[in-house]
């Protein structure tokens, strides 16, 4: 935090932490919830800016990999994606408690998206992407050396994944 936030006092960023936490405990609950809305109700909640270029991607066949950070709820993107779409595929990293990763990998099914693990996320969504589909996946969590690449973050070496540049080069030499 004292990286990310360095503008705040020590209050100030344990404040934030604290706060974190009480989203984080809102996301959970509303993650094993979510799947409990009508679609028609879910689409009701989503504004998407700039879906017309997803759109034209589908439209010329061509697969699309979408990227984003752990901001916001992805069990939402999952619901949305999957009420959308053919059966977007979401690259995931299944949780610890059994009964939330079984809960989750529930709701995203219900919702008509597929959860992929991550340990076999690239060689299937190099199939799915050549198919002419949807591609999900948050690339900021930590990975291990042999899976990644080593850059500086906020002045900070660390690991990041290289998935989705080696899926664009896997695909580019399929064309």
């Amino acid at each position: 935090m004292r990286l990310a936030l360095p503008e705040l006092d020590a209050a100030a960023r344990r404040g934030t932490v604290l706060a974190s936490f009480g989203y984080f405990g809102r996301v959970i609950l509303e993650a094993v919830s979510i799947s409990r809305f009508r679609r028609e109700d879910l689409r009701s909640l989503f504004d998407v800016a700039d879906g017309e270029y997803l759109e034209a991607a589908l439209a010329e066949g061509r697969g699309v990999m979408l990227l984003s950070a752990h901001y916001g709820s992805f069990e939402m993107v999952a619901q949305y994606l999957g009420s959308h779409m053919d059966r977007p595929h979401l690259l995931v990293r299944p949780p610890r408690n059994l009964l939330l990763a079984h809960e989750l990998a529930e709701a995203r099914r219900k919702a008509g998206a597929v959860p992929v693990d991550r340990r076999v996320g690239a060689r299937r969504f190099a199939r799915v992407l050549a198919q002419g589909r949807v591609c999900a996946l948050l690339p900021d969590q930590r990975v291990q050396p042999e899976d990644g690449v080593r850059l500086d973050f906020l002045g900070v070496p660390c690991w990041t994944t290289i998935s989705p540049s080696y899926l664009a080069g896997r695909l580019q030499r399929l064309d």
